[in-house]
C-alpha cells in the first residue's frame, strides 16, 4: 500500500511540474473559491466508493486534478504553495481510496502478461534486457524481474518510486517522457493486487504467453522465390531499421530483434501481410504511401532494398533462416564470415595461388619500388628483399619449426597448419619494415617492434612481417632465427581465430626456441631481464595484464611464465590452458579451469619462483 500512496501523491504533483516557483504569489478570491469547490467535490469521492461507483469516483478525482492544475497555472504557483499543497494531500488520499477499491474489484483485475508486461517491455526493455542489464536489473523474463537488481531491493518494491520520481535523473525510463497516468495506475493496481505472475514460463520473454502476445505463422520458402530474406532483406533491416526498432522497446512497439518480432508487428498491428504488399504497413511507409515515411531522420534505403521488400512480401514473406527467434543481426554474415564463405569454396591449389597473389598485393601496397624474391617450402612462402639465399635459409628454419609445431600440438597428419601457407615477409631494413606495417595495418611500428603477425579466420591473411635483424648473438634482442620461431608460433596459435595475450604468444614461441636453438645469449638472459621488468608491479596479477608491458618487450616475462606453468603442471596441461584461451575464455577463467587456482595465486607463485637464486 505504501507504493500506492506514493503514486497517488506523485501523480498529483507531477501534473503541476513546470509552473513557476513564485514564493510571493497569492491566490485571488476567484481562485480560492475554485479550490473550495474542488474540496467539496473530493469529499463526495468516498460516498461514491461506498455505493460501488468506482468509475464515477475516479472521474471526480481526475477532474479535481485538472482544476487544481488550471488554478496553479493561472496563479503562477507550484505544489509548494500552502493552498495547493493542502488540497493535494486530499487528492492523494482520494486517489488512494479509488485504487484500493479498484484493486478489490474483479472488474478491474490487472494481468501481468496482458497489461503490465507490454508496458515494461516497451518502456524499460531497452536498458534492462539480456544484453544490457543496467543496474544489474534484467526485465526480459519474470525470473529476472523477481531477482531484482544490484540494490538487492525487490523490483516490485522500488518500481513505483522510480516511475514517479520528480527527479529527472532518477525517474525511469531515463531520458524519456514519464509514463502517463493510466499506465502508472495500471502497474500500481497490479502491485496492490499482489503482483502476481500469470504467465506460463518464468524464463520465457515477458508478454510471450498472454492474450496480448501475437501468434504468427512462419512460412518457409519453396525454392521458387526470387528474393531471400536472409540475403536481401535482413542486411538492410539490421543496418538501417534496427537503429530505431531493436530490443524490447522499439519505436511504436515495433521491434526487428527477430524475424518473429517483425511478423508480429507493433502497436498499430501487423506490418507485413504475406502476399499483399499494398496492405502491408511496412511497405507503405517505406514507399512513402503513408506517414511517417520510413526510415526517419536518415538516408532512405536504396531503391533495390525497397523493391526487394515489395517482392519479398508479394512472394509470401518467406523465412529462409534456421530460427525465426534468432537475433536478426545473427542472420546477416559479417564481412569476415562472407570472406570465409568465399575462401571455403577454393580448392587447395586455388588457395595456394591466392596466397601468392595476396603476397604480391600486400608487398606492392607498401614497397612497390623494391623488387622482391621468394622461397617456398611445404608450409611457408617466404617473400622479401633480402636476397634469394637469405630467403631460402629462413624457409629452412621455418619448415623445421613447422614440424616442431606439428609434434608439440599433435596436428593431424595431412592437415595444413595454415589455410594455403604462411607467408613470411622479410624486409632488409628498418624503414621498409615500418612502411609495410603502416600501409597494411594502418598502425605505426613501435621502436621495440621488429616483427608482427596477422592471421584471419577467413583465410584472407596468414602472414608474418619481420625485419632482418641479423644473426648476431648480442643478448639485447634475439637473432633472426629465434624471432622466426617465436612469431611463427604466435601465428600458429592464432590460426583458428583464438585471441591470445601477447605474453602467451611470445612466451610459447621463445620457450620452443629455447628448446630447439640451443645456446643463445638472448634466451639465456631472459630470466634476468624478466626480474627487472616485474620489480615495480603494483599487484602480482598485473604480470598477466595486456597493458603492463609493451608487445615488443614482453618476451622475457612471457617465456618465464610459460616455463613456470610447464614446470608446475606439465606440457599437456599447458596445452589445455592454450585450448581454453582459444575457446574464448579470458586468462583468469582459463587459469582457474586448468590449474584450479585464481590468477593472483598463480602470479604470486610465478614471482616467487622467478626471484629464487639458481
Amino acid at each position: 500500500m505504501r507504493s500506492i500512496a506514493l503514486v497517488c501523491a506523485t501523480l498529483a504533483t507531477l501534473l503541476l511540474l513546470g509552473t513557476p516557483d513564485v514564493a510571493e504569489a497569492r491566490l485571488n478570491s476567484a481562485q480560492r473559491r475554485a479550490l473550495s469547490t474542488v474540496r467539496r467535490d473530493l469529499a463526495q469521492v468516498r460516498t461514491m466508493l461506498r455505493k460501488d461507483e468506482i468509475e464515477e469516483a475516479e472521474k471526480a478525482v481526475n477532474e479535481a486534478i485538472e482544476k487544481i492544475k488550471e488554478v496553479a497555472k493561472e496563479a503562477e504557483v507550484d505544489e509548494k504553495d500552502p493552498s495547493i499543497a493542502a488540497i493535494l494531500k486530499l487528492v492523494s488520499s482520494s486517489r488512494e481510496a479509488v485504487l484500493k477499491a479498484k484493486a478489490s474489484s474483479d472488474e478491474f483485475k490487472v494481468s501481468f502478461e496482458n497489461d503490465v508486461a507490454p508496458l515494461l517491455k516497451r518502456n524499460c526493455g531497452g536498458c534492462h534486457n539480456d544484453d544490457r542489464a543496467q543496474g544489474g536489473l534484467n526485465l526480459a523474463t519474470w525470473r529476472g524481474i523477481r531477482a531484482g537488481g544490484q540494490s538487492r531491493q525487490p523490483f516490485t518494491r522500488v518500481v513505483m518510486g522510480r516511475l514517479t520520481s520528480s527527479n529527472d535523473q532518477q525517474r525511469m525510463p531515463r531520458g524519456q517522457a514519464p509514463l502517463d497516468r493510466a499506465e502508472i495506475e495500471k502497474i500500481a493496481l497490479w502491485l496492490t493486487q499482489g503482483a502476481k505472475f500469470d504467465g506460463k514460463d518464468p524464463d520465457a520473454p515477458i508478454g510471450s504467453s498472454g492474450a496480448a502476445a501475437k501468434a504468427v505463422t512462419i512460412a518457409k520458402p519453396t525454392g521458387d522465390e526470387t528474393v531471400s530474406f536472409t540475403e536481401d532483406i535482413a542486411p538492410f533491416m539490421s543496418n538501417i531499421c534496427m537503429r530505431c526498432h531493436s530490443g524490447n522497446n522499439g519505436r511504436g512497439g515495433f521491434s526487428l530483434a527477430t524475424f518473429e518480432d517483425l511478423m508480429k508487428g507493433g502497436d498499430s498491428g501487423r506490418v507485413v501481410i504475406a502476399g499483399d504488399a499494398e496492405s502491408s504497413r511496412l511497405y507503405r511507409l517505406v514507399f512513402a504511401l503513408d506517414e511517417p515515411v520510413m526510415p526517419q531522420g536518415q538516408a532512405r534505403i536504396t531503391r533495390k532494398n525497397a523493391n526487394d521488400l515489395r517482392t519479398w512480401i508479394i512472394e509470401g514473406a518467406k523465412f529462409d533462416g534456421d530460427d525465426p527467434k534468432a537475433n536478426l543481426r545473427n542472420l546477416v554474415p559479417s564481412t569476415e564470415e562472407k570472406k570465409a564463405l568465399e575462401f571455403a569454396k577454393l580448392s587447395p591449389e586455388e588457395f595456394l595461388d591466392y596466397r601468392k597473389e595476396r603476397a604480391d598485393e600486400l608487398w606492392d601496397k607498401a614497397l612497390k619500388k623494391s623488387r622482391p624474391a621468394w622461397a617456398e617450402g611445404e608450409e611457408v612462402y617466404v617473400y622479401g628483399n633480402v636476397g634469394e639465399e637469405r630467403l631460402a635459409e629462413i624457409a629452412e628454419w621455418a619448415e623445421a619449426q613447422a614440424e616442431t609445431l606439428r609434434k608439440t600440438f599433435r596436428v593431424k597428419s595431412g592437415e595444413r597448419l595454415w589455410k594455403g601457407k604462411l607467408t613470411i615477409f622479410v624486409t632488409g631494413d628498418r624503414f621498409d619494415f615500418e612502411e609495410f606495417v603502416l600501409l597494411n595495418t594502418n598502425r605505426r611500428a613501435a621502436r621495440t617492434m621488429y616483427a608482427m603477425t596477422r592471421v584471419t579466420t577467413s583465410g584472407e591473411d596468414a602472414y608474418i612481417a619481420i625485419e632482418d635483424i641479423g644473426d648476431d648473438d648480442t643478448g639485447t634482442r634475439p637473432p633472426l632465427k629465434v624471432a622466426v620461431i617465436d612469431y611463427m608460433t604466435g601465428a600458429f596459435l592464432e590460426r583458428k581465430g583464438g585471441k591470445f595475450p601477447e605474453w602467451v604468444k611470445r612466451g610459447t614461441g621463445l620457450a620452443l626456441a629455447k628448446t630447439n636453438v640451443g645456446d643463445d645469449l638472448y634466451l639465456e638472459g631472459v630470466r634476468t631481464r624478466a626480474k627487472g621488468m616485474v620489480a615495480s608491479l603494483a599487484k602480482p596479477e598485473d604480470v598477466f595484464s595486456e597493458s603492463t608491458f609493451a608487445p615488443g618487450t614482453v618476451g622475457p616475462v612471457g617465456v618465464t611464465i610459460v616455463q613456470f606453468l610447464i614446470e608446475n603442471g606439465g606440457g599437456a596441461r599447458f596445452v589445455q590452458f592454450l585450448a581454453q584461451l582459444e575457446s574464448g575464455k579470458d586468462t583468469a577463467a582459463a587459469m582457474n579451469a586448468v590449474y584450479k587456482q585464481p590468477l593472483r595465486n598463480v602470479a604470486a607463485g610465478y614471482l616467487a619462483a622467478l626471484n629464487k637464486r639458481r
